[in-house]
């Protein structure tokens, strides 16, 4: 049987979608093709479509048994076309944060494992969480829960939203990672409350070996890696019923430490099937997967 060809018809955000992480075509290179020449496409088995970097459906035909892939790790809250009915028709396979997509994608890797396991650091900053954040305009007011918790408790905000704090240096993640390890709580907020929609942030949180204060998917609970791991807002009434139950953590040292046994205990099952997945790249899984339609017809 030939190889698969597959086509990147967009970029990925700014860069060539070569360099997202799973998708350089070495990690396939034995089961499909991977082309990023428009002169491949007509001749594609599959063309993959980053749908934040596409704004309409493109004028280019697509022949008989041509697949299009669509693929996106962005909320449908900031990217609604991806729930669009009449846009997303013109797509035969997905790949997304979604659990039943053709091919699920996570924020977690399964290399990260024995880092969650990582003891917990001595907390000394003066203030009591920590938050970083770019973006103010997110559409689940998460603005409006920090400028509220800001009223009952010392937040220090190193990101470019409600900046308080500057970073000394920034080596991006590993200088996050070190600096929300000294912190109680860091509150992971995502930007959009979205079902599935699980990003890093929490699992920065629960790498560094803080508290995470969560805010985000509903169903959170079926990504966690161990059981009393992170503080829920939506189980609070509001910012000030919120901040009161952080500040009671701070002056109970042992009901707050009870946040962070989980690290003592084996990770929960369920966790780790769930991340089994991420072990094949994003890529060969949809090279898999247009084998399997190829053999199905």
């Amino acid at each position: 049987m030939s190889k698969l060809k597959i086509f990147y018809y967009t970029p990925y955000f700014d860069r060539s979608l070569n360099e997202a992480f799973g998708f350089s075509p070495s990690m396939a290179e034995d089961l499909c093709t991977v082309s990023t020449d428009s002169r491949d496409l007509a001749a594609a088995d599959a063309v993959l479509f980053h749908l934040p970097n596409l704004k309409q459906i493109p004028p280019i035909g697509k022949r008989p048994g041509q697949l299009w892939v669509a693929m996106s790790m962005e909320s449908d809250v900031n990217y609604p076309l991806q729930v669009n009915a009449a846009y997303m028709r013109h797509f035969d396979l997905r790949m997304n944060f979604r659990r039943n997509s053709d091919v699920p994608m996570l924020y977690f890797y399964p290399g990260h494992v024995p880092d969650l396991l990582t003891p917990p650091k001595w907390k000394y900053r003066r203030a009591p969480a920590v938050y970083f954040a770019s973006n103010d305009h997110a559409l689940n007011n998460r603005y409006q829960l920090v400028e509220g918790l800001m009223q009952h408790l010392k937040i220090d905000s190193y990101g470019k939203s409600q900046n308080n704090r500057k970073l000394l240096w920034d080596k991006r993640r590993e200088t996050k990672l070190k600096v929300i390890s000294r912190y109680l709580f860091y509150l992971a907020f995502e930007n959009s409350n979205s079902v599935d929609y699980v990003s890093e942030k929490v699992f920065d949180g629960l790498i560094a070996g803080t508290v995470p204060v969560y805010l985000g998917a509903p169903n959170i609970d079926d990504y966690l890696p161990g059981k009393k791991c992170i503080i829920k807002a939506s189980d609070f009434g509001n910012a000030a019923e919120l901040g009161k139950y952080l500040l009671s953590l701070q002056k109970n040292r042992n009901e707050y430490e009870n946040y962070l046994t989980w690290k003592k205990e084996p990770l929960q099952q369920s966790f780790l099937d769930l991340i089994e997945q991420e072990k094949t790249p994003a890529l060969r899984r949809l090279c898999y997967k247009l084998m399997e339609l190829r053999t199905s017809q």
